[in-house]
This record gives C-alpha cells, structure tokens and sequence, in this order.
C-alpha cells in the first residue's frame, strides 16, 4: 500500500514510520525515533531492553522484564505520567519515563499543533495546561490524526503495570462541541509493534475505542480491556502491558473536524 506523507510533532525532527490504522490493514506513520531529552536529574542509568522473543505456533508470547538495569526515581506520584503543568514537550521524568509528545496525520488531514508539540492553557478541574490538538480529516482513503508520546527516550520496551502494582490507565479528556466525539485510545507492545522484533503483521496496536464528551470528564482504560482491530500478527489476547512503547489518541472519520484534548494521564 502507498505511504502518506505526515506531519510528526516531536520536537525537533521529522522521521517517517509506517504503521496500521481503521478497519482492515491501512497505512500510518508515526515517529521512528525521536530526539534525545533533555538529562533529567535522578533519571540517570541505562535501560536494558527486552530480548527478542519468538512467537510460538500459537502466536503467544511469554513477557520478558524490561528496565532490570534502570533505577526507579523516588517520587512522590509514581503513578503519574503526565500532568502537562511543566508546559513542555516532555512526560514526567519520573519512574524512568522520560518519553517525548508527537502529533501526527495523514498528507489529506489537518493538524496543529504541528512541528514542535505545544501544551494548551486551560486544563482539567482548572489545571494550567493540557495536551490538545486540533484540525479536519481528510475526504477519503487512508486518513489518521493523532496525538501521543513515547514512553521512554530511546524507545525500549517499558512496564506499565510497575511488576503487577497497575492495571490500567486513566485520564480526563474532553471534545469541543460540535467536533468529533469518537476517538480510539491505543498502547503499542512487544507484540505489536515493530520495535518489539516480533510481530509479522504490525502496527495492530491494542486500544479502546471512546466517545468523549464536550465537557472534562474521566476515563479509565484496563490493560485487558485493550484489544487489536484483528489484523496482527501474532494476535493477542489484550495489551502485553509488561512491555509498552507508546501511548496515543487517534482519529479517523472521513470529512470530520475535530478539537479534544487529554490531561492527568495516570497509572491505576
């Protein structure tokens, strides 16, 4: 299938990766790897990334520890990834999450912000900022807009579920009235994505399909909720939350304007 063109939010780079997307096997990008973060203090040591894994014939995979080498920071929020209070392109540096936000979409669609990420004033329960983002699907054919962030920097697998102490996520989001309402929250793991070194058939990230509301509101999402569309390779039961990549918000509704926006993203 033919690649589109995109534009990648992700600070100071645009870098080009094909990826899936809708109903069926459909080409999206989204970055391949991303700018190294500025040092955080206490986020200092080295990740030590999963091995690779082979499928067995029933395209199941055994989750192998990530970060053994990498020194869990103190903190006081540990569950916390991103409150977007910082006013910068960056999640939290805590818990050896030192990822970096991205927005991105189809040559068709519209999106802003575009280039380098910027957080919104005027976030949930009052808060200073938020991430949003704005703009209009394309008429027809492959079409994605999205935004998200890479959990860490460089981009190895990552546990979500901190040895089994969490078990899904939640944040507040909302959408403006009169814009798209219907918006898909995805995870991309070992199993899924390409990074992982396992998958055939990638990119069927595990997600959940949302209906947000035009007013802030709370959602939560349990790892095992989180299901492909149905066209990986291997397929898998639910999120392989043990080993994460990246966390995202997308739209694909032909001709549809949108304007939502995420804050609090948290652990639970």
């Amino acid at each position: 299938m033919d690649k589109k063109n995109f534009v990648l939010s992700a600070g100071l780079v645009l870098i080009p990766l094909a990826v899936f997307f809708g109903c069926g096997n459909k080409n999206l990008l989204r970055p391949l790897a991303l700018p190294t973060p500025t040092p955080i203090p206490g986020l200092a040591g080295t990740a030590t990334p999963s091995p690779t894994t082979t499928p067995t014939a029933s395209n199941t995979v055994t989750p192998t520890p990530v970060y053994t080498a990498c020194p869990f920071t103190p903190t006081t929020t540990p569950a916390l990834i991103d409150d977007m209070e910082d006013n910068n392109t960056q999640i939290l540096g805590q818990k050896c999450r030192n990822g970096i936000w991205y927005s991105y979409a189809d040559s068709s669609s519209s999106i802003t912000p575009s280039g380098t990420f910027t957080m919104t004033a005027g976030g949930a329960g009052g808060s200073l900022y938020c991430a949003n983002v704005f703009g209009t699907v394309g008429p027809s054919g492959t079409l994605y807009a999205a935004m998200g962030f890479n959990l860490t920097n460089p981009i190895v697998a990552y546990d979500l579920t901190q040895g089994g102490v969490y078990s899904g996520i939640t944040f507040d989001a909302m959408a403006a009235t009169g814009t798209l309402t219907a918006v898909r929250f995805e995870v991309s793991d070992l199993n899924s994505d390409t990074y992982g070194g396992i998958c055939t058939v990638c990119t069927d990230y595990p997600g959940s399909n949302l209906a947000f509301t035009n007013s802030w509101a709370p959602y939560s999402v349990s790892f095992a909720s989180m299901t492909q569309m149905g066209y990986g390779v291997p397929v898998e039961a639910h999120l392989n939350a043990a080993n994460a990549f990246t966390i995202s918000w997308v739209v694909n509704s032909a001709g549809a304007t949108f304007n939502f926006s995420v804050d609090n993203i948290s652990l639970y």
